[in-house]
């Protein structure tokens, strides 16, 4: 099951006769999306379009949950698998983007806190361009790839530390790196991508999973999007795998150490708002998420003639359209953006059978659109939030307690601090409360990152410590 995590790059074929057809309803996509519902084993599948601003078609067919007879909905948050890369590869570009000390032709050592070395090359550094474009040399170990039940109890930072030092547990020369030069080849790594991940935290000094929701989730609207289960509000609310080739059933929510390079859950209707950015040359709603000249380069050819930094690019209805796939233990997912066009295609389902076979019909849909006229998606950025507006943090440089005042509110409060590698150094939870207290006395001095959590709100701030 573990090569189920690798990208998914068979192509099936739904075929369906939509030439001819003068502006489709989308009653023909819902049958499209039942019949592919009759004739495969998965229990739910959603779906959505995107054009130019606007979504113009989204649904959910099926159940999330079939014990528990809930149906999916567009809000209900599925595991992206391998789509997660597309999240985590665009992260490191704008981290690299927006750094003053950062390239994307630095070697990964020149930002990393232990060094990774290829055993036969020692001489050839690993790129952060190398590690975006699949060309590192970093090799898929899965006798040390573990899953987990639930999240990870695992720090990011610590788990690269050990596949890639030598005379750790994890480290192996030959398992953990491919035969070729770092740059001369081409081989798809899920290590590369996690390592991807760590060096977001290296250069922004936030962890990774906090780092997406400051810089990506939250200016995109994505409120149904997280990297781990634990910061879901109510995690009976996410599609429940299920193991439709084995026939086995219903799979526990897992996880694994490596995380960025396919934990990611999010809902259909976040995968919308990605979609709309990236088929907007990083723009949403009057906000520049991605410069447009990087989202421009993220999808275009860098090697082989298909490979972009992450995406990747194939012929879908004669159009050149960019994307990423994939598959995990009972989940799979999908997601096309064609640039000429403005069109992105999502597709999620809670079981093992690929999906891809439905984009060709979409795709022709939507192009014969017009679209509806209603614009961006209605939503309101957090930082915009008067709520979140008036939080205090203080003294902050302190040399002992941080102070944390927030607007009363009625439920769990907690606050999480951080080092500049992901592992957590203290965190506190309360109920109903206006004020939190954090002693960072016992913390040696630097630089940290507060997370604070309450209700549907969440603050990320750089905390300083002195001696």
């Amino acid at each position: 099951m573990n090569l189920l995590r690798n990208s998914l790059f068979l192509s099936i074929f739904f075929v369906l006769a939509l030439s001819g057809l003068s502006q489709p309803s989308s009653d023909e996509l819902s049958l499209i999306m039942n019949q592919w519902l009759t004739e495969n084993d998965n229990p739910a599948i959603v779906g959505c379009i995107v054009k130019g601003e606007e979504i113009i078609w989204m649904d959910a067919f099926g159940m999330a949950n079939v014990e528990e007879e809930n149906e999916a909905t567009v809000n209900t948050p599925f595991m992206l698998a391998s789509v997660s890369k597309t999240y985590t590869g665009m992260a490191l570009v704008k981290a690299v983007s927006e750094s003053t000390s950062v390239s994307f032709d630095d070697p990964v050592n020149d930002h990393l806190s232990f060094v990774v070395e290829h055993p036969d090359f020692p001489l050839s550094d690993i790129t952060i361009w190398e590690l975006l474009t699949h060309t590192s040399g970093i090799d898929d170990n899965w006798d040390v790839m573990p899953y987990c039940d639930g999240d990870c109890n695992s720090v990011l930072g610590d788990f690269m530390f050990g596949y890639f030092t030598p005379g750790q547990a994890d480290y192996d020369a030959n398992a953990n790196f491919h035969n070729w030069e770092p740059g001369t080849s081409y081989s798809y790594s899920n290590m590369g991508a996690a390592l991807c991940g760590h060096v977001v935290e290296a250069i922004s000094g936030i962890a990774f999973n906090a780092y997406c929701e400051q810089y990506l989730f939250e200016p995109l609207c994505m409120t149904n999007t997280h990297w781990f289960l634990s910061e879901f509000d109510d995690v009976d609310e996410i599609a429940v795998p299920y193991d439709t080739w084995g026939g086995t059933g219903a799979i526990d929510h897992y996880g694994y150490p490596d995380y960025p390079d396919g934990q990611l859950r999010s809902s259909i209707s976040d995968v919308a708002n990605w979609l709309l950015m990236a088929a907007n040359d990083g723009h949403f709603a009057g906000t520049t998420i991605l410069d447009p000249l990087l989202m421009d380069n993220a999808m275009s050819p860098h090697y082989g003639g298909d490979q972009g930094l992450i995406w990747y690019s194939e012929t879908l209805a004669g159009d050149e359209v960019w994307g990423h796939n994939g598959g995990d233990q009972g989940v799979s997912s999908d997601i096309v953006v064609s640039k000429e066009n403005q069109i992105g295609i999502g597709l999620i389902t809670n079981g093992d059978d690929y999906t891809g076979g439905l984009r060709g019909a979409l795709y022709q849909w939507a192009k014969q659109q017009d679209g509806t006229g209603a614009g961006w998606p209605d939503c309101t950025l957090s930082v915009d939030d008067p709520e979140e507006s008036v939080v205090q943090v203080y003294p902050n440089p302190t040399a002992d307690l941080v102070y944390i005042d927030i607007p009363a509110f009625e439920g769990k409060v907690s606050a999480e601090l951080f080092s500049h590698d992901g592992k957590m150094i203290c965190e506190k939870q309360a109920n109903n409360v206006s004020k939190l207290t954090l002693d960072l006395s016992h913390v040696p001095s630097g630089a940290y990152i507060l997370t604070l959590n309450w209700g549907d709100k969440r603050l990320t701030e750089k905390v300083m410590k002195l001696d």
